[in-house]
């Protein structure tokens, strides 16, 4: 490389040195004016040393050769400083960028400051990769001057922080020469931290031999807190799905292990206490007889309160609504902790609310309101399954007499000026068909009239008039289907224009007015004109048969028995009804006389074991 003629407008004498690749002839002028003066001696480079903006503006307007800014005094002699700021703004064949260069060093320095991002450069030629130039975005993010880095390897950014192996593939990139890119944390000069993401690229000369590494350097704090924060988040929400599936898991156990009411309370409140997540829960059983919420099982809640069902507290709401209802109330110790009223319905019947306290400094989230909504479900399901099993094997049953002025067999008994005897019901996924006997209307008349009804879907004739048994198609929000979802069994209901008066049957100790009040919330008002116990007898398959058979006739008996063994019920009849009639010796509009008698019989005994026919 060729010599080199250098203006350093500063306070150090005049000085050269042959650096092993060029020789630097250096003149030193102390002051800028004087400085300005010998321009035109033939310099390659002028370096203001301590001057002013306004003086390095000076030397750029004036110098025909590049300006650069130089360096305090270092462990490094001048003229090796210069020797670095030299190299680095020459092109890679070594040749000088003066005046005649298409855009000048000093342009090109002011575009690279203007960069948004921090822009180093070091000497690749120089031992331990100092720093022979850094732009004012560098010096924005990293707080430190350039006077006060340059000549210095760039480790002084790291610190406790800073990752070793991160520290060690940066090194490795300088080592083999290599492109790479790093992210580090690394620390400004006031000590406070920062992510760096630094693109690390060598600079060849013509010969191929890496001379300089140039870094861009990023400052990408916030996206790398933001990556942490969603990591984070990630984290909670693992273990929260985790916490959620373990306690859901745990509470559906305990309640399908429940064999009565008082245990599936009891289940409910001991998990959700017992899994850390919140302090304590209880439950609130409604009485209707005193209008009140009566607390019943409760764990880690000490004296929870009775409650009217008409007051404003969130139980209260909780059960009149049927929706969550979320305040704040008070830990033993006086702190405010969050407090949830979670009702325990089913199927639009409310059999309780649930209260779940989070304990001091806790709060409840999305997760929590739909771990809440699961278990009250649940809750309820399995309270409404036990209420059903104990109806179904109960030997005793309570009676309930009642009289609903709002319904649609009222309705339309009142227009029809007739009355609708119950009959029985079937039951499907999204309807319910129920049958009445009409009494005082024709089949077509009270069809027609059931098509302005709007809780009915259809309505169809099954038998002609008189006194015409018709099907009614309503769904599953029916006075029958509230009935069946609170455990009770419809016994009989007749309807005229003053209402319709119903029987129900329930096992002896259900929650009666739990019932009355369900019906009163989904039908308006509701008169109990009775309540009575009564033994429902329980019957055995050999004395069910000695019932059924002490109801037929011999020729019944015969009739029936004579079909069954005799394949007539068989989807491909072995024996035609002639040939049964024949062997009873009868003709064969008799035999069907007797055997549908029989049938008639048989199926009242199934569906109502207590008709006399």
């Amino acid at each position: 490389m060729r010599d080199a003629r250098v203006l350093v407008v500063g306070r150090d004498a005049d000085c050269a040195v042959d650096s092993g690749r060029r020789t630097l002839d250096v003149v030193k002028v102390r002051r800028p004016r004087a400085a300005l003066e010998r321009l035109d001696e033939g310099f390659d480079y002028v370096v203001c040393h301590d001057c002013t903006p306004e003086e390095v503006a000076g030397f750029e307007t004036a110098a025909t050769c590049p300006v650069l800014e130089g360096l305090p005094e270092t462990e490094r002699t001048l003229a090796e400083r210069v020797d670095a700021l030299v190299g680095a703004l020459e092109t890679d064949g070594g040749v000088s960028l003066g005046p005649h260069a298409e855009l000048s060093a000093a342009v090109k320095r002011r575009a690279i400051d203007a960069a948004p991002v921090g822009v180093t450069i070091a000497d690749a030629r120089l031992e331990d990769y100092p720093l022979v130039y850094v732009n004012d975005g560098f010096e924005t993010m990293t707080g430190y001057t350039a006077s006060e880095v340059l000549g210095r390897n760039c480790r002084f950014l790291q610190g406790e922080g800073t990752d070793p192996l991160s520290v060690t593939r940066f090194r490795e990139a300088l080592d083999r020469a290599e492109p790479r890119v790093v992210e580090l944390r690394n620390y400004r000069k006031d000590g406070s931290p920062f992510w760096n993401r630094v693109e690390l690229a060598p600079v060849e000369d013509e010969a191929g031999a890496v001379t300089h590494f140039v870094g861009f350097q990023m400052d990408v704090t916030a996206r790398r807190e933001a990556e942490a924060e969603v990591e984070r988040e990630r984290a909670d929400l693992e273990a929260l799905l985790d916490r959620v599936n373990g306690l859901l898991g745990d509470v559906t156990a305990g309640l399908m292990e429940a064999s009565s009411r008082r245990a599936v309370e009891r289940a409910l409140t001991e998990r959700l206490a017992g899994s850390g997540a919140y302090r304590g829960a209880w439950v609130a059983t409604p009485d209707l007889g005193s209008g009140r919420l009566e607390p019943g099982a409760s764990v880690g809640v000490e004296d929870p309160p009775t409650v009217s069902l008409d007051g404003d507290t969130l139980v209260a709401r909780a059960h009149g609504t049927g929706e969550l209802v979320f305040g704040t109330g008070r830990t033993a110790d006086g702190d405010e902790e969050p407090v949830a009223a979670v009702p325990l319905q089913y199927r639009g019947t409310t059999y309780g609310v649930c209260c779940v306290h989070g304990g001091a400094g806790t709060t409840f989230g999305q997760h929590d309101r739909a771990v809440f909504r699961v278990l009250g479900r649940a809750a309820a399901t399995a309270i409404h399954a036990i209420e059903g099993r104990r109806l179904l094997g109960s030997d005793a049953v309570t009676e309930l007499e009642l009289r609903l002025p709002e319904s649609f067999p009222a309705a339309l008994a009142a227009r029809l000026e007739a009355t609708l005897t119950y009959e029985g019901a079937v039951f499907g996924d999204d309807h319910v068909r129920t049958f009445y006997t009409v009494a005082g209307a024709d089949a077509a008349t009270v069809t027609a009239e059931a098509a302005r009804e709007s809780a009915v879907e259809g309505c169809r004739a099954v038998t002609g008039d008189p006194d015409p048994l018709l099907e009614f198609v309503v769904g599953t929000e029916s006075l029958v289907s509230a009935i069946a979802d609170r455990g009770a069994e419809l016994r009989t209901a007749a309807a005229d224009a003053d209402g319709v008066t119903l029987t129900l049957s329930l096992p002896v100790g259900a929650e009666t007015r739990s019932v009355v009040e369900s019906l009163r919330g989904r039908f308006g008002p509701v008169e109990l004109l009775a309540t009575r116990e009564r033994d429902r007898p329980t019957r055995t398959r050999p004395e069910f048969r000695e019932e059924l058979e002490s109801r037929l006739t011999d020729r019944q008996l015969t009739a029936l028995r004579l079909a069954h063994v005799g394949g007539y019920f068989a989807p491909t009849r072995r024996a035609s009804g002639d040939e049964l009639a024949a062997a009873m010796g009868v003709s064969r509009s008799t035999f069907h006389q007797h055997l549908r008698a029989a049938q008639r019989k048989l199926v009242d005994g199934f569906f109502d074991p207590e008709s006399d026919t």
